[in-house]
């Protein structure tokens, strides 16, 4: 849990959608959070968690010391030019995808571009963000969502989108392969699900202590089952699979 910022206590979330929602809640352990949307009753259930829900973004502009923009990119400038003249030097952080900051900083004065992804709601993400002024409050209200990096250029926020943004779907279907597998080979649906979901976790903690490699070297025994796995996949290019999956990704970010 981060440490409330006394220069940030409340925080208006513009497009509550599933992005802002999970922000939303992030930070109301933490914020007094106001959260906007068009049809207020399809974020009601924030109000369970503290979270005030409006459809105006100038109130909730108003009532807040630093906005979060979390609408689409083709709606953030829209947005910006409404509520630009009550904005009164607040920062805005905005999580929109492929909306730089140049464009961002032609309607407030601390604008800063951030990535993060639905993990947010639990504290469980990790945010990169980039702005050309230093802010602690800012650093400090982003760790609510989880790990949190400055980044010394634009364009580590670009490529965020795909590998923070969008990681949870792409490793949603890698799971989802394990959990197949585990079905096909005998075990029923709960049993694989649980197993292939232990097997990523488990994983990502070996990995903040081992190299990849290290991890492989330690499991794959000679003419085990591991290494005749392994060989499979090479043979199937999976490793190439998942590398050109995420360039299509990012390419397409790059026409948007």
């Amino acid at each position: 849990m981060s440490e409330k910022s006394s220069d940030y206590r409340s925080i208006a979330v513009m497009g509550a959608g599933n992005l802002g929602s999970a922000i939303a809640v992030a930070l109301s352990k933490d914020y007094d959070v106001i959260a906007v949307r068009r049809d207020v009753s399809k974020i009601s259930w924030l109000e369970e968690h503290g979270v005030a829900v409006t459809s105006d973004n100038v109130e909730a502009t108003n009532r807040a010391d630093a906005i979060i923009i979390c609408v689409k990119p083709k709606d953030t400038i829209p947005v910006l030019s409404e509520i630009k003249d009550v904005l009164r030097g607040k920062p805005v952080i905005s999580f929109a995808a492929a909306v730089k900051l140049e464009e961002i900083a032609r309607y407030c004065h601390r604008p800063v571009r951030a990535m993060t992804n639905i993990a947010s709601q639990f504290g469980d993400s990790m945010v990169v963000y980039y702005s050309l002024f230093e802010d602690d409050g800012i650093h400090a209200l982003l760790s609510a969502l989880g790990r949190v990096r400055k980044v010394d250029r634009e364009e580590i926020v670009d490529v965020s989108t795909v590998f923070l943004g969008s990681a949870p779907a792409f490793v949603s279907l890698l799971i989802q392969a394990f959990e197949y597998a585990g079905i096909k080979c005998g075990l029923n649906a709960e049993l694989s699900k649980e197993m292939a979901a232990s097997a990523f976790a488990s994983t990502s903690k070996l990995m903040e202590s081992m190299s990849p490699d290290e991890i492989i070297e330690k499991i794959a025994t000679p003419a085990g089952t591991t290494i005749e796995g392994l060989v499979k996949m090479k043979e199937l290019k999976v490793e190439y699979s998942i590398i050109e999956s995420l360039m299509a990704a990012v390419e397409k970010l790059k026409k948007m």
